[in-house]
């Protein structure tokens, strides 16, 4: 009998994870990027950011407010995680900051998409990182 139970419990314990695995989205490991993995970066007016990812991804990161320098055409864009080896997936997890004639200022990051291919197609080429 008990080892009846045990297998009960295995199996429940099996079919709970499979259950857990299936309602996770599938595209959930590439919502995330890391800063070596960054080769590009384009600022689009002062409130937002896109960055190529490898070699076809494309993130667009939408400030809060308006970013000194993200205009000017001798800025220098900082992009890194907030800790050495985190994962960038949130603004909670990124810092971006902009450097013009030795001023720096930091942006204060709102969300982080990732483009569909639809809407990188779509990107005018000046929004293109």
């Amino acid at each position: 009998m008990q080892r009846l139970i045990l297998t009960l419990a295995g199996g429940a314990l099996a079919l709970g994870l499979a259950a857990s695995a299936a309602a996770q989205p599938q595209t959930q490991g590439r919502q995330c990027f890391s800063s070596t993995s960054i080769r590009g970066v384009q600022p689009v007016g002062d409130r937002q950011v896109n960055v190529r990812v490898d070699t076809k991804d494309v993130f667009r990161i939408d400030l809060t407010e308006s970013c000194f320098g993200l205009r000017q055409p001798q800025r220098v864009i900082d992009l890194s995680p907030v800790a050495s080896g985190v994962s960038m997936c949130s603004g909670a997890d990124i810092r971006l900051g902009v450097s013009v004639d030795g001023f720096r200022s930091e942006c204060f990051i709102g969300s982080v998409t990732r483009l569909s291919p639809g809407e990188v197609a779509a990107l005018a080429n000046r929004e293109r990182p």
